[in-house]
């Protein structure tokens, strides 16, 4: 009689924990079955006294839920007083927290709330607010959106790890994992095979998550803002369809050699981390749009990458000499004029001996110096022959041949000269004194 009433108490306890109606069941069959054998009349009267405590604290429980269920009827905006999460487990568990088929667009609790929001396509969006929460609530799969829910929105959670029950939701394509603590992904969320959209940035990851690869259908990741110094090779031919890759703000110095395999790469971002040398795997993207590199030590950019159909390049933050930062900051169209600039002056140059170049302010007469030295007699330029851009010539003098580059003098030039003064040019600066008078 006393082990049928010790766990009668077991059972109680465990039925207002769990708020399992079963079990409070349980607990009042094993009093009575202590009470049929109890013979003396003061154990009879307690066990009969636990019979009906167990049955009000059963209705003490689902009259809370009944409540709740009440309210879902006239509210699609649902507050319950206690916590989801109790000793690492989700407190509330079963459907009955659903009430009877009513959904509600937003559900809170002190410690956790969802939020969801019914998409154009049918499918829903799903945000859940908590603390490092340890799982997705079981109440959860019995609720018809799960399966719908196509955007899963988990920012902001300060979350070590991706909470125990993830896969539930299968259909999803768009996952927000930014701004918590995470330094890893879990064997199950890799589940999630038809994520296209996943965003990992500011996290704490140290190691880049080689399980990335296992989203073969993804097209934009986002995992700017972490302390990730290499990424390792083979995570980039797995990801065919990547179109859209932001990977600044971390400590990378190189990229693997892999990256230019991402044949439908448009947009791809490495801004504030520490390269010194331009990647040469950019030149060989090609889908290639929309590329930030600024914030790094680059110096010098091939000027055949700007052959590629580009929409934006931004570099600011570099100590660039090629293309020259001042052109750079005008624009890509700038960028490639300045290109085409080069590349038209520098046509039937083999001899590079020595340099010459010839600055001033237009008019000063750098066209006719350098027709004087070319033709061996003083030679005035006529006006319309002044340079416009860039003129390069030839000048031989015994067995020194010079290469010589006129600059035009217009305010727009100037930008163009770092790339020509170099260690070894000569440089002459010519002034018109009629100018000073």
């Amino acid at each position: 009689m006393e082990s049928l009433k010790s766990l009668g108490d077991l059972y109680l306890e465990k039925g207002r924990v769990g708020k399992d109606e079963a079990v409070f069941t349980r607990a009042a069959g094993l009093y009575q079955a202590a009470l049929d054998r109890c013979e003396d009349s003061d154990g009879r009267e307690t066990l009969t006294h636990r019979i009906k405590y167990a049955e009000r604290v059963k209705e003490k429980v689902f009259k809370a839920r009944r409540k709740v269920s009440k309210m879902m009827t006239n509210t699609r905006h649902v507050k319950v007083q206690e916590k989801l999460f109790q000793n690492g487990q989700a407190y509330w568990r079963d459907a009955e927290l659903l009430g009877d088929g009513i959904q509600m667009d937003k559900l809170e609790f002190p410690d956790c709330s969802f939020e969801w929001k019914p998409l154009t396509d049918g499918t829903y969006s799903l945000t859940m607010k908590s603390k490092d929460p340890p799982c997705f609530p079981d109440f959860l799969r019995s609720d018809p959106r799960t399966e719908k829910v196509s955007q899963l929105h988990l920012s902001v959670n300060r979350m070590k790890k991706i909470p125990a029950g993830v896969s539930i939701f299968s259909q999803v394509t768009d996952v927000k994992l930014d701004r918590n603590k995470l330094k890893s992904l879990t064997a199950e969320f890799t589940q999630l095979k038809k994520i296209k959209n996943l965003d990992l940035g500011n996290n704490v990851f140290r190691k880049f998550p080689e399980e990335i690869k296992e989203f073969r259908d993804l097209e934009v990741l986002r995992f700017s803002v972490n302390q990730v110094e290499e990424i390792p090779s083979g995570v980039f031919p797995r990801l065919r369809k990547l179109k859209n890759l932001r990977i600044g703000s971390n400590k990378l110095k190189s990229l693997p050699e892999d990256l230019a395999q991402l044949e439908n790469l448009e947009y791809l971002k490495i801004s504030s981390n520490k390269f010194s040398s331009f990647p040469p795997q950019l030149l060989q993207l090609p889908s290639i749009r929309q590329v930030c590199i600024s914030g790094n030590k680059i110096t010098e950019v091939p000027l055949e990458f700007f052959e590629k159909p580009l929409e934006l390049f931004q570099a600011e933050d570099n100590p660039l000499q090629q293309p020259p930062l001042e052109v750079c900051s005008r624009g890509i169209e700038a960028i490639k004029s300045y290109c085409r600039q080069i590349s038209e002056s520098s046509e039937n140059i083999n001899d590079k001996r020595l340099k010459l170049v010839l600055l001033g302010e237009k008019g000063a007469g750098k066209t006719s110096l350098c027709h004087s030295l070319k033709e061996g007699t003083s030679q005035l330029a006529d006006p319309d022959d002044r340079t416009v851009g860039i003129d390069a010539h030839e000048i031989t003098e015994g067995d020194v041949t010079f290469l010589t580059w006129d600059f035009a003098g217009q305010q727009d030039y100037l930008v163009t000269h770092p790339v020509f003064i170099t260690k070894d040019a000569l440089v002459l600066l010519v002034v018109n004194l009629e100018t000073y008078r």
